[in-house]
């Protein structure tokens, strides 16, 4: 059998088995990984085998943390070994689950700030959701939620996965697609000089209540009533 053939058949690069077999077979690890009193950052390419990054980080103060490919160290903030610009280390830390996270600046989901969030009352939700004492969020998006502290998840699936993602890089984007209930959100991207920092990032759709009205994702989608835990039309 060829190796096309094989890869034909079964649906799995032949290439990529026996890369896989011979780093288990070297005890071979990925992601961060101490060598020499250095950080490195390991990767398997399907073309080259294993690649490997060092990370220019202080050793003494490294630590990785428990949401994949991000570490810290006293003055930066790592992911897949890169320095994520404008982070401090010394404070960055995930909330509940790895979507959002703080530091002593601002919070943050998927690595963009959650603009007009208060840092020390923000609470994670559940789902993409989150709240403090003055705003909910869908994502990076500050919601326009009619009673906010009635406001309470549906579906209490988790964000796994980094897939169903929606990026908004102007005012203009975030209204043509979400809606002119949003006509007063200011994305700064452009004003920051294109730092994915100042993108709003929106996963895909969670659903919650504040008992008025039903929201899917970020937007108010109908009027509902609550009766005995039960969401309706009105």
């Amino acid at each position: 059998m060829t190796i096309r053939q094989f890869d034909a058949r079964f649906g799995i690069p032949l290439r990529l088995i026996l890369i896989l077999a011979c780093l288990v077979a070297a005890g071979c690890t990925t992601g961060y990984v101490k060598s020499g009193g250095e950080w490195t950052y390991v990767t398997i390419n399907e073309s080259i085998g294993r690649e490997v990054r060092k990370v220019d980080a202080d050793v003494a103060t490294f630590r990785v943390l428990a949401a994949p490919g991000y570490a810290c160290d006293k003055a930066h903030v790592y992911k897949a070994g890169v320095v994520l610009e404008g982070f401090d280390g010394a404070t960055f830390e995930f909330l509940k689950g790895d979507r959002y996270a703080r530091d002593k600046n601002h919070i943050y989901f998927d690595d963009s700030i959650v603009q007009d969030a208060d840092r020390d009352t923000f609470q994670v939700l559940g789902r993409q959701y989150a709240r403090d004492a003055r705003n909910v969020y869908d994502g990076s998006l500050r919601m326009n939620v009619a009673h906010p502290d009635a406001f309470h998840v549906l579906d209490e699936g988790s964000v796994d996965e980094r897939n169903g993602l929606s990026y908004f890089y102007s005012t203009d984007d975030l209204v043509n697609r979400l809606g002119s209930e949003f006509a007063d959100h200011q994305v700064l991207y452009e004003a920051k000089g294109q730092d994915d920092r100042y993108r709003i990032v929106i996963p895909s759709a969670g659903t919650a209540t504040d008992g008025e009205w039903l929201y899917e994702g970020p937007k108010r989608s109908r009027r509902v009533h609550d009766g005995g835990g039960r969401v309706g039309l009105q």
